[in-house]
This record gives structure tokens, sequence and C-alpha cells, in this order.
């Protein structure tokens, strides 16, 4: 089966028959084109073309819904307790071209050694845990200009 539209989302609509899930990792739920196999042995066919999120219903008939369900990796949380401090920890992820998760007193990023010590470095409170990365921003394209004055 090849799914090409998100039907809906288990966190939000009831489905009313078992659920089968389909794992991927935070980096394929871009909705690009992928094969993959369900907990319950089912091959299918991802293209929807927009972010896969957790819980999004990709099948559903009277027998079965297929769910995603993002797995969980090992992230860098960094502790903010400022705007301040928010903005100087984003801007500084983003200079590397990483992937963030943003809430109200942390920022989450896929666990890189070196950038974890230079944020530790720059004086930012982070740590290792394990969490799911989905919901992620991801920062697309940008230019650094170099105007030279002669």
């Amino acid at each position: 089966m090849i799914a090409e539209k998100i039907l809906g989302n288990i966190h939000s609509d009831k489905v009313g028959v078992p659920v089968d899930t389909v794992e991927l990792e935070w980096f394929e739920a871009d909705g690009k084109r992928l094969r993959k196999t369900t907990s319950g042995g089912r091959d299918i066919g991802i293209a929807v073309g927009e972010k896969l999120r957790d819980g999004d219903i990709l099948y559903l008939d009277n027998e079965v819904c297929i769910a995603v369900t993002i797995a969980e990796c090992e992230l860098t949380e960094v502790k903010v307790s400022s705007m301040e401090e928010m903005g100087r920890v984003c801007f500084e992820i983003g200079n590397r071209h990483l992937p963030l998760k943003i809430s109200a007193d942390k920022v989450l990023i896929p666990y890189d050694g070196p950038t974890e010590q230079h944020l530790k470095n720059l004086g930012f409170s982070c740590g290792r845990t394990v969490g799911s990365f989905g919901g992620h921003i991801v920062c697309k394209v940008h230019g650094h200009e170099h105007h030279h004055h002669g």
C-alpha cells in the first residue's frame, strides 16, 4: 500500500479499530518517499509530501489503522531562563544549521558531542537526554554574504 496523504491523527481522532504503527526516525518525518514495514509486518510506501507528526494516520479501513510513531533518540537539552538566553542559544544552533525543538524553558537538538561541548563552553546549561524529536524546526537555506570594500 502507498500512503499519499495524512488522514488524521490518533491523538485527536477516534479510529475504532486496532492501530498498527510505522516507526520513523526524526529525520525521516519530512514526508519524502519512504518504504517501511509496520510493527504488524505490513509493507507501506509513504509519499505524503508534508512533514509527518507522531500519531499521523496514513491508512484507515474497517479493520486497521496505520499511524506514525516517531522513535525516541538521544538529544542535547539546553535549559534557558530568559528570552535573551533563548535568543543566544538559537543563534548558536542556527549558525551550525541544526534542527531544533523549542519550549518555554529549553531547546532540544539531536545529540552531537562537539556541539554540546561548544554550548557548554559558551556558558549554557545543557546535558544529554532521550526523547522524541518530532515537531522540530529545520533551518532551511540562507546565505552568508561578505562585502569587501577596497
